[in-house]
């Protein structure tokens, strides 16, 4: 073969490389589908509204990570984006892939699949939750003679990277956990109170909370029994809440409320959308939807109304479609509010 051609078949490499990347991109992010009910039972359309999966299975979710989780005969399985069944229905509770695994039950006990199905976490614990930043919090069963039932993290071959410790534990998300332990209060009585670890397992917020969220947006809702508010990374209130009701932030937004109507604050703590809601749900995909007069559309992100209230129920986008209820029925609607797929 000739040097020139060697040369030449090198230097377009790492361009085919590329291009080759792109197009597997491509497919997994562009292959959606949404579930839909028929007369046979849950199916799903593609974001065209053409059915890709014919009505057949008791209960479909919505997909997360190219795997959506559907049951049949009383068991959970998953489908691919093509509508292929890649995992055979054989568990009694499953949750949605996150992290490159899904959490899966059989007999009380919890395990983990990774997107093949292949069981690469034993079914044996008596609780878990989600995979984030490499760790899953999980239930230790059957624990040694004179041991509690406590929940610490595992990586995602199974193996105890925080020990067991916690009354209660919930996934990573920036870097922390919330984690829970029992606290004498008034020297009397032991409560459960709650803080954040971080990924060695240490204390970054100290366990002084009746109740916390997750971190979103550098952010953690919560509430001493008395008054709630946003913590950083260091557990100091940097937004106090000064609302009845409060949300987590999601897209840089979070719902709050007063008096029965609803807006938006931002990561300041500065109301940026209007108490001008009869409801309202967190934003996803830059569109959040709202409640007035009785209908549901959708606002952006500056509270712009971009989708007109028509709908009786509207639930936030994933992908390229919402789910709405229209006339009495279940549709999907695009970003420009069109119905793409309406149901009988």
């Amino acid at each position: 073969m000739p040097l020139a051609f060697l040369r030449s078949s090198v230097r377009w490499l790492p361009v085919l490389f590329t291009l080759l990347l792109g197009v597997e991109a491509r497919g997994q992010a562009g292959e959606r589908l949404y579930p839909i009910s028929g007369a046979g039972g849950v199916g799903y359309v593609d974001a065209a509204g053409e059915v890709v999966v014919t009505p057949g299975y008791g209960q479909g979710r919505t997909f997360s990570e190219g795997r959506a989780a559907v049951r049949r005969n009383g068991r959970w399985g998953f489908i691919d984006a093509a509508g292929r069944e890649v995992v055979a229905p054989e568990y009694d509770e499953v949750a949605d892939f996150a992290g490159g695994r899904a959490r899966v039950r059989r007999n009380g006990r919890w395990g983990f699949i990774d997107r093949s199905g292949a069981l690469v976490v034993p079914l044996k614990y008596a609780g878990a939750f989600d995979f984030s930043d490499g760790k899953a919090p999980v239930k230790r069963a059957d624990p040694p003679r004179g041991a509690k039932d406590k929940w610490g993290f595992i990586d995602t071959t199974g193996v105890f990277v925080i020990a067991p410790a916690f009354e209660e534990a919930r996934a990573f998300a920036g870097g922390r956990a919330p984690a829970a332990v029992l606290r004498k209060f008034l020297f009397i009585r032991l409560e459960k109170r709650w803080g954040f670890v971080d990924e060695r397992g240490a204390w970054a917020v100290e366990p002084a909370f009746v109740s916390v969220h997750g971190f979103s947006d550098g952010l953690a809702l919560v509430g001493t029994g008395k008054r709630n508010g946003f913590v950083d990374g260091r557990g100091e209130m940097v937004i106090p809440v000064a609302y009845d009701q409060a949300y987590p932030f999601a897209e840089g937004r979070a719902r709050v409320a007063e008096g029965g109507r609803w807006g938006f604050i931002d990561t300041t703590g500065a109301r940026v959308i209007d108490l001008a809601f009869e409801a309202a749900l967190d934003f996803r995909e830059g569109l959040a939807p709202v409640r007035q007069r009785g209908r549901w559309g959708f606002v952006d992100r500056e509270g712009r109304m971009v989708i007109a209230p028509r709908f009786e129920r509207a639930w936030p986008f994933r992908g390229a479609l919402a789910r709405v209820r229209l006339d009495g029925r279940p549709a999907y609607v695009d970003r420009r509010g069109a119905v793409v797929w309406i149901g009988e």
